[in-house]
């Protein structure tokens, strides 16, 4: 989070991909990798982590961040920015 938070986008995307390689069944890194490769311009990548979040997370939608999102909320509305570019539903 701090990497995606910084700008640091490639180290995000290098901590994330680890993240879903340990724990493949759990959405919320399949989500935050969605939002590190949008944030980034890769925009191939971001759909699909987010149909992989889709996949473990059927109903995930925008408005289930603030549920898992801590911290200031300006950090929260970044993220939620990056996913609707990635394409997830509202």
């Amino acid at each position: 989070m701090a990497y995606l938070n910084t700008g640091r986008y490639a180290e995000a995307i290098a901590a994330l991909r680890q993240a879903t390689e340990a724990a493949p069944r759990f959405g919320i890194p399949w989500m935050f990798l969605a939002a590190a490769y949008a944030s980034d311009g890769r925009m191939d990548e971001a759909r699909a982590a987010i149909r992989r979040l889709h996949d473990v997370e059927p109903n995930f939608r925008l408005k289930n961040l603030d549920d898992v999102m801590l911290g200031p909320r300006d950090e929260a509305e970044t993220i939620k920015a990056a996913l609707r570019m990635a394409g997830l539903p509202e």
